[in-house]
């Protein structure tokens, strides 16, 4: 039942990541005039966007481990977490300024889905890890409806997050520089 419920949620949650990718894409623009008051500044949500499917599933492995109270395995997480952030966002701010605050957005992602796959493959047999990516499980699985709720909710918690934190890197940028 453990594979099968992760392999559900996982197409639930890479399905809507992807369409949020998909829908960045098509209205960054739109979104961009309306978070950040610039429509020239697209090009930033559109790599922030690159990075919403690692972050969301990088969440799903740490609900993960948390719900098998893997604490040593969370805890080590959030250190490598912290410090290959802190590595990668100085540099990426300090040479590409306000586009290098966005791939910084983009490499944490990267990182925590990196680290937390990393951190479970003792208690998740993750040896086929993309097998766990099947949409058809979207309508075959029972745990789908469930997992939809789930996953939209744990989906549009990372996606606000992630505008909340471009948003807020931006508006900084522009008041105190890079």
């Amino acid at each position: 039942i453990g594979d099968k419920m992760m392999k559900s949620a996982f197409s639930v949650l890479l399905f809507l990541s992807l369409t949020s990718v998909f829908v960045t894409l098509l209205f960054s623009k739109n979104i961009s005039a309306l978070i950040m008051n610039n429509r020239s500044l697209h090009h930033l949500l559109i790599v922030v966007a690159i990075g919403i499917p690692f972050q969301v599933l990088g969440q799903a492995l740490l609900s993960y481990l948390q719900g098998n109270k893997r604490i040593k395995e969370i805890a080590l997480g959030n250190i490598g977490i912290s410090i290959l952030g802190l590595l990668c966002t100085f540099p990426l701010v300090i040479y590409f300024s306000t586009f290098g605050a966005a791939l910084s957005i983009l490499s944490l992602a990267i990182i925590t889905f990196f680290i937390f796959i990393y951190a479970c493959k003792d208690s998740l047999r993750l040896g086929s890890f993309l097998r766990l990516f099947d949409i058809r499980e979207l309508y075959r699985s029972s745990y789908s409806i469930k997992l939809i709720n789930f996953g939209s909710t744990r989906f549009l918690q990372t996606v606000f997050y992630w505008l909340t934190f471009c948003a807020m890197r931006v508006l900084v940028i522009r008041k105190l520089g890079a």
